[in-house]
């Protein structure tokens, strides 16, 4: 539900939902966490998201891929150069844990390790993506972006 009011924006009413979710504990806290973390992104307060994110990764370690790529996205919103590397990290973290099969990462991964000019990491993304997805909203992007990235790293040999 509080997933829900978050899309809907009503901020207020999904703060009860997930402080509720939060005190019952049980299996479902570290994702009650997570959507904590998400809220918190949504209103735009990054660095209270960002000790909310790491409290969900603390909660289930090795099973908090969503915790995981909600850091990266909150990461990557920061606009900070010098955290490519830990945002490429916790996607990574967040597709092998459990979201392999989700084209979409892939693609955002591509974009963020292109932006650091980590052209040939970038590539691989991408063509993840098309392997998951050769038809999807971004296939047509995911090649052009290949074919320039490629010939980036021809005309710097």
């Amino acid at each position: 539900m509080a997933r829900s009011l978050i899309a809907l924006q009503d901020f207020q009413e999904a703060e009860k939902q997930t402080s509720a979710a939060l005190k019952a504990a049980g299996r479902t806290l570290a994702e009650a966490q997570t959507v904590l973390a998400n809220m918190r992104r949504h209103q735009g307060l990054v660095e209270e998201s960002l000790a909310e994110y790491k409290k969900a990764i603390r909660l289930a370690p090795g099973n908090a891929f969503e915790a995981h790529i909600g850091l990266a996205i909150a990461l990557n919103e920061m606009n900070d150069p010098k955290l490519i590397d830990e945002i490429a990290k916790e996607y990574r973290i967040g597709i092998l844990q459990d979201m392999e099969t989700e084209p979409v990462l892939y693609y955002q991964l591509g974009e963020i390790l292109e932006k650091a000019g980590r052209n040939k990491e970038a590539v691989a993304a991408y063509r993840n993506y098309l392997r998951l997805d050769p038809e999807g909203e971004y296939a047509s992007a995911a090649e052009s972006i290949i074919e320039r990235l490629k010939d980036e790293n021809n005309d710097q040999q």
